[in-house]
């Protein structure tokens, strides 16, 4: 089967909340013909996220408040790509300013759409592996990190039991422990 994409055939910007985020309405033609008068996307930042790895295999873990979530989350050192930025710098940038630990070998997992359907920008996923403490974190009034190191299946076992835990953190810790075989069942 072929695929086509869809016609735009007008948008307007209904929020525009530059550099967060800007809301569209489109009108869309599907190559069946049928018109869709209001079809919403929206456009947010590209963001790098790293599951980090010191020698000792224990992973960086952040815990704090996200606004959004309205509850204590478990979460990846993350961030988003500044202008004229590539991704890896910005995840190695995070990284640093977050948790104070730097170095080591780092590797893609891989970048992926945030949402299909609606757009949202691009999530750009790193392992970083052999990585130290080289400062302290610095402190941000948005944001107060608790840093944890733990290990792999301690990590899982919050994501299987608390679920306070994003899709995308999800995502890149279990590429993570794809690509590096470590084993979470027993």
């Amino acid at each position: 089967m072929k695929h086509y994409p869809w016609q735009v055939l007008a948008r307007d910007s209904l929020v525009n909340v530059r550099p967060w985020l800007q809301l569209w309405r489109e009108s869309v033609q599907l190559p069946s013909g049928q018109v869709i008068d209001d079809y919403y996307t929206i456009d947010m930042q590209d963001y790098s996220m790293v599951a980090a790895f010191t020698p000792q295999c224990l992973l960086v873990v952040e815990r704090c408040y996200k606004h959004g979530a309205q509850q204590v989350t478990y979460t990846l050192p993350a961030g988003i790509i500044e202008a004229g930025e590539s991704p890896l710098l910005a995840a190695q940038r995070e990284l640093l300013e977050e948790t104070g630990f730097s170095g080591g070998t780092w590797q893609p997992s891989g970048t992926f759409h945030v949402s299909d359907t609606r757009g949202c920008g691009h999530a750009h996923l790193f392992i970083a592996q052999n990585i130290e403490p080289i400062a302290d974190p610095l402190n941000n009034d948005l944001e107060q990190i608790e840093m944890i190191l733990m290990t792999p299946k301690q990590f899982y076992q919050i994501i299987i039991e608390e679920q306070r835990v994003e899709l995308s953190v999800v995502t890149a810790f279990s590429l993570a422990c794809w690509k590096l075989g470590i084993v979470l069942c027993p």
